[in-house]
């Protein structure tokens, strides 16, 4: 019965993009990793990527999200300080680094 409550619902233009930008998969690994910091609203109502507040949490940790490059093209981040480029995995392992601990209960970084 639930299925039947989206069946009909129509993407917006700011979700289509985010459906069609970056790899879907990846962006949910940073958002699901930003929810289990304590950042809220990482996920939207039917439990895709917020793309507008993964962005913004990642902006207030110093980086900027490149997930617009179509569903093949990888992720990428910039370090907004010091231009640093980042793939996927040296972002999250970035975070991993500034976010120790990173569960439901645990305090927000920013």
């Amino acid at each position: 019965m639930a299925d039947k409550k989206f069946a009909n619902r129509k993407l917006n233009e700011q979700e289509l993009e985010g459906v069609a930008g970056g790899t879907y998969l990846q962006s949910m690994e940073v958002a699901g990793f930003l929810e289990k910091a304590g950042y809220k609203n990482m996920f939207n109502d039917i439990g895709g990527v917020n793309f507008d507040s993964m962005r913004d949490a990642l902006k207030g940790l110093g980086f900027e999200s490149h997930d617009k490059g179509g569903l093949l093209k990888d992720n990428t981040y910039t370090e907004i300080s010091t231009g640093k480029k980042f793939s996927q995995d040296e972002l999250m392992k970035t975070l991993k680094e500034k976010c120790t601990g990173a569960a439901p209960n645990w305090s927000k970084i920013r």
